[in-house]
């Protein structure tokens, strides 16, 4: 299970939803009100990650080419926040001076996004999150008005085959019908939503180990790239246990524990509070 479907089914148990509840399709309330808009949404959102592939729809190259124009450097207050996750990474041996030289000279100087009042935008995730996107096309879509129709019934009945047939026209349809690219920041509410979740949970995490001791050496936030990049969410120490570097889950179930995170100690569920050695995969008590 990959982030986005794991950030789904913990939005879905956040939310109190039962067993029968969480079977119905998640995404697509822009379209409450609108059954058919929300019918073809569901049916293009259904096809999740093929949306974006290079060997399926590839909406993630029309995205990145279309936003282009509104990326910029990173701010140097970011920029100063991930040299110190940087170097505190280097100086507890999770990477070696090569790595960090790297991520300063690749990640940092070579890494254009969107920031909106000097904050990371949202927006920034558009290029792989199938249920905004399907939002998208949607729209899209039935800005066709009734040249758009057989298109629509085609994609309702066979969804894949159908957006395929238009898989050729997506970027110039993208430029004809969102000539600004900061339209594209109004198709970000799931995005915000599964951040939000994510935020809620690394503060209680962060809350219960200082109440146990710790202090913080390092938190990011939405679209930090020292999480991005080596899985961390927060590196914190404690004088028994040392600093630790951790990977913040917001239940047991949102952690596959085959996934590697080669420069995590830790990985620490939210709900309820507990902490998973990442390496043996045994619970730790404080």
């Amino acid at each position: 299970m990959d982030r986005l479907d794991e950030q789904v089914g913990r939005i879905r148990q956040m939310m109190g939803l039962t067993l029968n509840e969480s079977k119905k399709r998640f995404g697509c309330e822009r379209f409450s009100d609108n059954e058919k808009k929300q019918e073809l949404c569901h049916n293009i959102s259904d096809l999740k990650h093929w949306l974006h592939k290079d060997d399926g729809l590839g909406m993630k190259v029309i995205i990145n080419n279309k936003l282009k124009e509104l990326k910029k450097p990173i701010p140097e207050e970011l920029k100063n926040q991930y040299l110190n996750g940087v170097d505190i990474l280097k100086n507890i041996g999770k990477i070696t001076n090569g790595q960090k030289n790297w991520f300063i000279e690749k990640v940092l100087e070579d890494n254009n996004l969107v920031y909106i009042d000097g904050k990371w935008s949202p927006v920034n995730k558009l290029n792989t999150n199938y249920i905004d996107l399907a939002e998208l096309l949607t729209d899209l879509l039935y800005m066709g008005g009734e040249r758009a129709e057989s298109f629509i019934n085609k994609i309702n009945e066979n969804p894949k085959e159908g957006l395929m047939s238009l898989r050729s026209n997506l970027p110039a349809l993208i430029n004809k019908y969102f000539e600004n690219p900061e339209k594209l920041i109004d198709y970000t509410e799931n995005i915000k939503i599964s951040s939000d979740f994510g935020e809620k949970a690394e503060q209680e995490v962060k809350d219960k180990l200082i109440e146990n001791g710790f202090t913080v050496d390092y938190e990011g936030g939405n679209g930090d790239l020292i999480d991005m990049v080596y899985g961390t969410d927060l590196i914190m120490t404690h004088p028994d246990y040392g600093t630790k570097t951790i990977q913040v889950k917001m239940n047991k179930n949102a952690w596959n524990e085959k996934d590697e995170y080669k420069y995590v100690d830790w990985v620490v569920v939210s709900k309820p509070f507990t902490i998973y050695d990442n390496k043996t995969k045994e619970v730790i008590n404080l």
